[in-house]
């Protein structure tokens, strides 16, 4: 299929979510729309990438399945080139400050968010791997912040389906896609429909926070639907328990 007949919208939410390059290799095509700037086999390519990383068959065709799961909301940080992927870059020490930016401007009232953040960094904390949160009061002593942020953040555009980012560790620098030195960020998009519970109102704080957590542990995405780090919302739903491969991996991880 020519890159032609793709529709606009596949070829933006490739250029947005589907690298066509290993993360850290420089390339031209990745760095403002790599659908449009290479030739049709890499758009198929990518594509097929896209499908893997959302758990669908790689057929590089734009199916039905496939257009319902590139409309779903989800997080803004890039899929990996290669489903197998699954960390980027670690923690050196397992004690981390967190903090809040303003909760006065967002939707859930701050106690709300207080607790639901609090929620998900304890069943984190709860896998047995030696982590620990505290909280902060200053961006300046924190490993990682909490902000609401506009749909055009500064950091990290969040336009399209996306309604959170987050990044990862920046040991080493060039592991984190958005800072090179703490606090990494955590935010939501201020204009969504984010409540506390399932409704269909709007998409589960605590939820969207648990997986945020985990690329700021580490991990990038995957395509197991039923893990916290698959990189989808929905509304009316919860997901606040971790899989087993993510309780396995963060173990696995910082075993040492």
């Amino acid at each position: 299929m020519e890159s032609a007949e793709y529709e606009e919208s596949v070829l933006d939410y490739l250029a947005r979510y589907a690298p066509l390059v290993d993360r850290g290799v420089p390339a031209e095509a990745d760095a403002v729309g790599p659908a449009r700037a290479v030739g049709p086999g890499d758009v198929r390519e990518a594509l097929e990438r896209c499908q893997a990383a959302l758990g669908l068959e790689s057929t590089g065709v734009v199916d039905d399945e496939t257009r319902a799961a590139m409309s779903r909301k989800r997080c803004g940080i890039r899929d990996p080139a290669a489903v197998t992927a699954s960390v980027q870059g670690l923690w050196p020490q397992r004690s981390l400050g967190f903090g809040f930016g303003d909760l006065n401007s967002g939707p859930v009232s701050p106690d709300s968010v207080r607790d639901g953040v609090s929620a998900a960094l304890r069943t984190w904390e709860d896998v047995g791997a030696g982590f620990s949160f505290y909280e902060v009061d200053s961006e300046a002593t924190a490993d990682i912040w909490f902000e609401w942020r506009p749909t055009d953040d500064a950091d990290y555009d969040m336009a399209g389906v996306t309604i959170a980012h987050a990044d990862f560790p920046p040991f080493p620098p060039e592991a984190a896609e958005i800072v090179d030195r703490p606090p990494l960020p955590l935010h939501l998009e201020v204009g969504e429909g984010w409540i506390t519970g399932a409704d269909p109102a709007g998409y589960d704080l605590e939820t969207v926070v648990l997986h945020e957590l985990g690329h700021c542990l580490g991990f990038e995405h995957t395509p197991l639907v039923a893990s916290v780090m698959y990189p989808s919302f929905r509304r009316n739903w919860i997901r606040r328990e971790l899989h087993v491969t993510d309780r396995d991996n963060l173990r696995a991880l910082y075993s040492a």
